[in-house]
């Protein structure tokens, strides 16, 4: 949200903590994976992903929204270490319809 007053950011000082990965497969249908510090694959990331690739979306889309995911899941806790912490909340608020 923009302020009157705000300065501009600079996002030249954007740093996205090194906890986990955004990982290239070289795989058409799976072009893209987030994983953890463990090298774990993030599930509720992988399900969202899948869905874009079911829709359609470009792989650089799902590169950019998988590196989005990153920066907030690493941002969202100040130590950087949230993926455990994250696949457990998304685990259970996830329904199978």
């Amino acid at each position: 949200m923009i302020i009157d007053g705000d300065g501009a950011r600079d996002l030249l000082s954007l740093v996205v903590p090194g906890t986990g990965a955004l990982e290239a497969t070289g795989n058409p249908f799976e072009p893209y994976r987030l994983v953890d510090a463990g090298g774990v694959i993030v599930a509720p990331v992988a399900a969202y992903l899948g869905d874009l690739q079911a829709c359609g979306r470009p792989a650089a889309t799902q590169r950019s929204y998988g590196m989005l995911c990153r920066y907030l899941i690493c941002s969202s806790n100040k130590d950087s270490s949230m993926f455990p912490q994250f696949r457990a909340v998304a685990y259970a608020s996830v329904t199978v319809a």
